[in-house]
C-alpha cells in the first residue's frame, strides 16, 4: 500500500475572517494590477492621468493601432500644435520592462515626431503591473538609453514601425540627437496604485470602503440662500395650503405657524446634509454615482408622492420624505456614508430641480 502524507493543519497565525471564509482571501492592489487584461490597464492609467487636473488641462487615451507609440497623452494647455504634453506608454506584460521593450516603444516615438506628427513630450513614462527589469533599471540609471536605441534601431525599430517598411536610422537620426532622453521614465508599480488612490476610482477598483465623511455635517447659514430659492418657495406653497393662510415669506412662517416654521428649519437641515453628500461624492465616486441615488430615491417615493388623497401639499411633503427615509436602498456605492437626513434633503434637491412640486393644484387655496 502506498503511503500518503496527511495535508498539515493552518500555522497557527493563519486565521479567518468572515469575509474571508466566504469569498476567500483578499486579493492585494499589486495582484490585482497583474490580472488586468490589456484594455482595462489602460482604463485605469487613465482614471489615474484624468485626475492630475492641476498638471493636465486634457487627457485622452489614443490605445490602439494608430496611436503612434502614444497610450494616454496628458496635455497641459488644450490640444493645440503649443500644448506641452506629457506621455504615459501603457504595457501590460506578464514580466517585467526589458530595454527591448522600451526601445521599441521610445523608437517609434520618435521617428513620429521625426515626421512632424507632433512635438516631443516633456516626459515619457512607462507604466507597467510588473514595473521596470534590472536590465532598464541599470540602464536608466546610468543614462544609456540613446546609445541601446541606436545600437538596437535596426532589430527593435526599423521594420516594426510600420508594416512593409523598413525606417533607416538616418530618417530620425536628427530626432534622437535633439532628444532629452532623461525625460523617460518607468514608473513603479506601487507609485502608480498611490497615485491611483487619490482618485474616485480607486474603491471600485481595489475596494475597502469609501473614506469617512467630513462630521458633523455643516448647519444651514441663518439666511436663505440663493440654490435654495425653489425648494423654500414649494414648502411656503405647502405651508399656506396646509393653513389656507398666506406664507409670503419665511419670516411670516415664524411669526404665524412656529409649528411650520420647526419643519422649516429642519427640511434645511435635510438639503445641506444631501448637498454635503453631493459634495462628497465628486471627490470619492465616479461621475453619476450621486445622480443614480437620486433616481432610486425618486423612483421609490413617486406611490407617495402621486397619492391624490394627501389634504395638502404640507402632508405631501411629510409623506414623500417619511417614505424616502424608509427606502430599501442596498445598491449604490454611497450607502455606507449616507445618513437619513441625506435621504430627506434629496426630496427637496428633487424639488428643488423642479422634479418635484408639493402643490399640485396651487390656484386652488387662492380661491
Amino acid at each position: 500500500m502506498a503511503s500518503t502524507t496527511p495535508v498539515a493543519q493552518p500555522a497557527p497565525y493563519v486565521q479567518l475572517n468572515a469575509s474571508q471564509s466566504s469569498v476567500g482571501a483578499p486579493v492585494t492592489p499589486l495582484q490585482r494590477l497583474q490580472i488586468m487584461d490589456d484594455k482595462e490597464w489602460e482604463a485605469f492609467i487613465l482614471e489615474w492621468i484624468d485626475s492630475l487636473r492641476q498638471k493636465y488641462t486634457d487627457v485622452h487615451h489614443c490605445g490602439g493601432g494608430g496611436d503612434l507609440g502614444r497610450d494616454v497623452i496628458g496635455f497641459k494647455a488644450g490640444v493645440n500644435p503649443q500644448s506641452h504634453w506629457d506621455n504615459y506608454q501603457c504595457k501590460h506584460y506578464a514580466q517585467p520592462l526589458s530595454v527591448a521593450d522600451v526601445v521599441a516603444e521610445v523608437g517609434k516615438l520618435l521617428y513620429y515626431a521625426s515626421q512632424g506628427q507632433f512635438s516631443l513630450p516633456d516626459e515619457y513614462f512607462f507604466v507597467a503591473p510588473q514595473g521596470p527589469g534590472t536590465a532598464l533599471i541599470k540602464c536608466l540609471q546610468k543614462g544609456t538609453l540613446k546609445q541601446e536605441i541606436l545600437s538596437r534601431w535596426s532589430k527593435e525599430c526599423s521594420t516594426s514601425i510600420t508594416k512593409g517598411k523598413a525606417i533607416p536610422l538616418a530618417v530620425v537620426q536628427g530626432t534622437i540627437d535633439t532628444f532629452d532622453f532623461s525625460r523617460v521614465t518607468a514608473l513603479a508599480p506601487l507609485r502608480i496604485i498611490e497615485g491611483h488612490q487619490r482618485t474616485s476610482y480607486y474603491p471600485f477598483r481595489f475596494g475597502g470602503g469609501l473614506p469617512s465623511r467630513v462630521l458633523p455635517i455643516p448647519k444651514p447659514p441663518a439666511s436663505i440662500q440663493a440654490e435654495e430659492h425653489v425648494y423654500i418657495k414649494k414648502l411656503l406653497d405647502a405651508y399656506e395650503d396646509e393653513k389656507k393662510t398666506p406664507f409670503p415669506t419665511v419670516a411670516t412662517v415664524q411669526a404665524g405657524a412656529p409649528e411650520l416654521a420647526k419643519h422649516l428649519d429642519r427640511s434645511r437641515e435635510q438639503f445641506f446634509s444631501a448637498e454635503s453628500l453631493r459634495a462628497f461624492s465628486r471627490d470619492n465616486v465616479p461621475k453619476g454615482t450621486f445622480e443614480e441615488l437620486q433616481s432610486e430615491i425618486f423612483d421609490g417615493v413617486q406611490d407617495v408622492y402621486d397619492d391624490p388623497s394627501h389634504p395638502s401639499g404640507y402632508q405631501r411633503a411629510r409623506k414623500t420624505v417619511q417614505q424616502a427615509r424608509l427606502l430599501p436602498i442596498t445598491g449604490n456605492p454611497l450607502l455606507g456614508v449616507m445618513h437619513n437626513n441625506d435621504r430627506a434633503g434629496i426630496c427637496h434637491q428633487l424639488a428643488n430641480d423642479d422634479q418635484m412640486t408639493w402643490v399640485h393644484n396651487p390656484g386652488a387655496t387662492k380661491q
